[in-house]
């Protein structure tokens, strides 16, 4: 009796262990995570989700390249170049400038393809998970809501 009793407590205490180091494995796992989606670098639905744009980071700075378009083919036929007018959309550089940290950044410069103008900008995540991109033109201005595509 005294050998089955030492080997059900042996079994019991391997489960244990596993179980402790599956949820120590879990706790270093799930800060990871959470900070991978708690930067404005990334791939970002624009809010009307005619594009995708994808946010990187180099040091403080951040750029904005537009990765996707709904509409295949799309030119940027509103430029003010007219040299430009027939460049695609996909892989412009819209958003320059930038400089902050995971969570926000200021001084940056947001080009609108639909407008064919550029203007002042400050990105900043919202606690949704949302980007927050706050255009300024002129005395008014409009913050959109992207949302994070990937």
């Amino acid at each position: 009796m005294r050998v089955h009793c030492e080997k059900r407590a042996t079994r019991a205490t391997k489960q244990s262990r596993r179980i402790g180091t599956e949820l120590v494995l879990l706790l270093l796992v799930l800060p990871v995570s959470a900070y991978a989606q708690s930067s404005i670098a990334g791939t970002w639905f624009t809010e009307d989700s005619s594009s995708k744009v994808t946010i990187t980071q180099s040091g403080n700075a951040y750029t904005g390249k537009v990765t996707w378009v709904k509409t295949e083919g799309a030119v940027d036929a509103k430029n003010s170049d007219p040299s430009l007018r027939t460049r695609p959309i996909m892989g412009i550089d819209i958003l320059t400038g930038c400089t902050g940290d995971a969570t926000s950044a200021k001084g940056c410069r947001i080009y609108a393809p639909k407008r064919g103008s550029s203007y002042d900008a400050e990105l900043s995540l919202d606690k949704d998970g949302s980007l927050k991109v706050k255009v300024k033109a002129g005395i008014g201005g409009k913050t959109q809501t992207w949302t994070r595509a990937s």
